[in-house]
């Protein structure tokens, strides 16, 4: 991480806590299932279909639900089989041009030993599972993905290693196979956690909330397809939860501020620094949708519209 001054540390703030996790009941209806999805969503768009993915379970465990929203039908997919954990969470649906490409998960059972997990869309439902990473002596948690321009995909979530919550990532080939699992910055003993990704050009960036000895705040690093940059501060001490907002153009962060109370969002080039950005005060907890993104930044909340200028 850029330098910071050196503070005991404080108590770990987990990952956990950026993430909900859904209590539903297994058996469910296609039509119930869908609603039911949506309240835990991760939706990926293909044109006129949207792919819903979220978590159903019980006391006894959870398991992996997705749905296909089209105008006028809904299709649920089966999820990958072969589980031997009786957790299942987090689930990130990679969808490209082509259509449906995989789906990662967390799975243990016990939120303490869940493994990374993915399995490739296939033409009769799914391959094999691949263990991208085992469980390690903590939690693992806050999963995200991007897909990269070269069929690459970069898997990075928030790891405890002993010590406190780091960013770690892995690389599945084109062709398959995963990279070793291995830290995005230099371990530096203070906790790192809610990635977020987008694949920018040959590479990607990646964003998550990074302690510096006193607040947390929204750091980035990019993948230059090799390897990862050294990464920068791009939110103020106090900013949280960053989420790329996929679209033309180039890539754009949102994140949360604490001090003051709103929501930032930063217009960044290839290599993460900042171009432009904007701040609207606010008292939301969810973050805006971008509704236009041209000389003045529009942003909204269901039928609520705000602007902001760039600066």
């Amino acid at each position: 991480m850029p330098a910071t001054t050196r503070h005991p540390r404080p108590r770990r703030i987990r990952a956990a806590a950026a993430r909900l996790v859904a209590g539903f009941l297994f058996a469910l209806t296609a039509t119930a299932l869908a609603a039911q999805v949506a309240t835990v969503e991760r939706p990926a768009e293909l044109g006129e279909r949207t792919l819903r993915v979220g978590t159903v379970g019980s006391a006894r465990g959870s398991e992996l639900a997705l749905v296909w929203h089209g105008p006028a039908t809904e299709e649920t997919i089966a999820p990958p089989a072969g589980r031997t954990g009786t957790l299942r969470d987090e689930p990130v649906a990679l969808v490209g041009a082509a259509g449906l490409r995989g789906l990662a998960w967390l799975e243990g059972d016990t939120r303490q030993s869940y493994a990374v997990r993915f399995a490739a869309s296939a033409a009769a439902g799914w391959g094999s599972i691949e263990e991208v990473a085992p469980p390690g002596p903590g939690s693992q948690l806050a999963l995200a993905a991007a897909e990269l321009a070269d069929g690459r995909i970069l898997l990075v979530w928030a790891a405890f290693d002993g010590q406190d919550d780091e960013i770690f990532f892995a690389l599945r080939g084109a062709a398959g196979g995963w990279s070793a699992p291995a830290r995005i910055d230099a371990d530096d003993a203070l906790p790192d956690i809610t990635p977020a990704a987008i694949a920018t050009g040959e590479g990607a960036l990646v964003a998550w909330s990074a302690f510096d000895g006193e607040d947390y705040r929204v750091a980035v690093a990019r993948f230059d397809g090799e390897r990862f940059r050294p990464a920068r501060w791009l939110g103020p001490p106090a900013s949280l939860y960053p989420a790329f907002e996929p679209g033309p153009g180039e890539p754009l962060v949102v994140y949360r501020n604490a001090r003051p109370r709103g929501w930032s969002v930063a217009e960044l080039d290839r290599s993460g620094a900042v171009r432009r950005q904007a701040f609207v005060a606010s008292d939301e907890r969810e973050p805006p949708a971008i509704v236009e993104r041209g000389a003045t930044l529009r942003l909204g909340w269901g039928e609520r519209r705000v602007e902001s200028p760039w600066r």
